[in-house]
């Protein structure tokens, strides 16, 4: 896709699969914690699903969410490519790694661009919600409020 909305949802794509494999990796370095990193790759792994079928449906139908992807494709970039330092780091020093600091980093990327937009549009409630952002809620379900679990699960094991 070349439009720039085709870039921003191919990028949106890209980074939820980054992030899922960054807490896939984390289950792996963390397995007092893998239960939860696990979960977490596996919901980030929905989303890209979720961004792939709004992107398909709406170059193929029209019927879509824009709402799902964020507007500024330089800060998408960025997010993406702090993503790939951070699995590069870890990879590189997995067993001399902090706890506390994949927690921070995962806070982090839940609340950088790609991210927050997604999951600013999964929780947005209006009285009419355009039809085909109800329909990616639903199919989002609970896989929400990422940020807000990382910090629960951290705050109860410090």
């Amino acid at each position: 896709m070349t439009t720039l909305l085709g870039q921003l949802f191919d990028l949106s794509i890209v980074l939820e699969k980054k992030i899922s494999n960054l807490y896939f990796l984390f289950s792996e370095i963390f397995p007092e914690d893998a239960v939860l990193w696990r979960q977490l790759s596996s919901e980030e792994k929905n989303h890209s699903y979720i961004i792939e079928e709004a992107r398909d449906a709406l170059f193929s139908t029209g019927f879509s969410s824009t709402a799902i992807v964020p507007k500024d494709i330089d800060k998408l970039k960025l997010s993406i490519k702090k993503v790939n330092d951070l699995i590069s780091y870890y990879k590189k020093n997995n067993v001399s790694v902090d706890r506390k600091k994949a927690f921070e980093d995962a806070i982090s990327i839940e609340n950088s661009s790609g991210e927050f937009d997604y999951e600013e549009a999964m929780v947005k409630q209006t009285p009419t919600p355009p039809p085909s952002l109800k329909m990616f809620q639903q199919l989002n379900k609970e896989d929400k409020f990422h940020s807000i679990r990382i910090k629960k699960y951290a705050d109860n094991i410090a």
